[in-house]
């Protein structure tokens, strides 16, 4: 899958940047580059509801660790649920536990995702070999609920 592969599915994308201020020793470095992304892919239908994936989470090697990450993940997020659109992700061990802080839940079928969430799965050579996973996938999928959902 080619960086243009993807591109052309991200519909929303959140980013940081940090503010100009000359506190900062380094400003003339830090001012021009962007802390952090996030990307939201174009909404599928599932079942009753819309469902998009949020991915590509990056934050600057530097700042981990200081929320940057929990920041973007959760707005990208939260505008997502406020369109009705039921958010989930393919989750690594990194953003696992932001996934989780914000109210994630791991699922516990493949039904609970779109069929097209998980064809690139079938072409991993970890496919299947997940150990205990129901649904196949090396990475944890995480789906969060919309407002209208209760647990």
């Amino acid at each position: 899958v080619s960086d243009a592969d993807i591109a052309s599915k991200y519909t929303d994308i959140v980013a940081l940047r940090l503010p100009e201020t000359e506190d900062v020793i380094d400003a003339n470095f830090i001012t021009n580059n962007v802390v952090g992304y996030v990307g939201a892919m174009e909404p599928i239908k599932h079942g009753a509801r819309l469902m998009s994936e949020v991915g590509s989470l990056k934050v600057d090697d530097s700042l981990r660790g200081h929320g940057v990450g929990t920041i973007l993940f959760g707005r990208i997020i939260k505008a997502m649920q406020d369109e009705g659109i039921t958010p989930y992700a393919f989750c690594n061990s990194d953003s696992l536990p932001i996934a989780k802080r914000l109210g994630g839940r791991e699922i516990e079928s493949a039904d609970e995702v779109p069929r097209e969430a998980l064809e690139l799965c079938q072409d991993c050579p970890l496919y299947g070999r997940t150990g205990g996973k129901k649904y196949r996938c090396c990475d944890t999928v995480v789906v969060w609920n919309t407002p209208t959902e209760t647990n």
